[in-house]
């Protein structure tokens, strides 16, 4: 699940999306440094809030203003008619190449390397008055909401040697990080060994 301003994303993500996106499609390439312009329209009319998310280990929001582990992200508050223009591009070199870790959060929201950009949308009032709504109510409130959403993949212009490479390297760690957390679940299970006790010593 994604955190929006405190928000789970999942109580809206069979919405609808109802702004306006361009392009409609995210074909990058990784030879080519220049980013990708795109941009999303509030054509609807009320003030709603936008955030636009690229979960991605190539890929990346150009001038981001949050940064975390390979998630970039932008949000704004557009009014009817308003505009927000953004680039989304590779990263550099030096975190294209970075080893993969064990983490709890970084890779969590990545079904393959590539990525995705996701764009959530809700009406401000929608938002302000989240806060009051009880937890277990709030996947209906958002259900009876304009909110929107929509999930793009990401895709490589071509499938190069070193996209292969990282593939295979991403693959392999997630082989063994499954089969890590398949035997601590197994030994979870299992019942502690009690400690023998320890002969009493006897002093001279």
């Amino acid at each position: 699940m994604f955190q929006l301003a405190g928000i789970t994303m999942e109580f809206f993500k069979h919405k609808p999306f109802k702004l306006e996106l361009t392009p409609k499609q995210y074909v990058i390439s990784l030879d080519n440094p220049k980013p990708i312009q795109a941009q999303v329209k509030n054509n609807t009319e009320v003030d709603q809030d936008v955030s636009v998310i690229v979960y991605s280990l190539f890929f990346r929001i150009a001038e981001a203003g949050w940064v975390e582990d390979f998630h970039t992200s932008i949000h704004k508050i557009m009014k009817p008619n308003e505009t927000l223009k953004f680039e989304i591009g590779i990263w550099d070199d030096a975190k294209l190449s970075l080893p993969f870790e064990s983490s709890h959060s970084q890779y969590f929201d990545l079904e393959h390397m590539e990525g995705r950009l996701c764009i959530s949308h809700s009406p401000t009032s929608v938002v302000r008055n989240a806060d009051s709504v009880e937890f277990e109510l709030l996947a209906e409130y958002y259900n009876n909401s304009e909110s929107g959403y929509c999930s793009i993949d990401l895709v490589p212009e071509r499938e190069t040697e070193f996209i292969k490479k990282r593939k295979v390297e991403f693959e392999e760690f997630r082989a063994k990080e499954e089969e890590e957390q398949k035997e601590f679940r197994e030994n979870q299970g299992k019942p502690k060994k009690k400690n023998k006790k320890c002969p009493k010593c006897s002093i001279l």
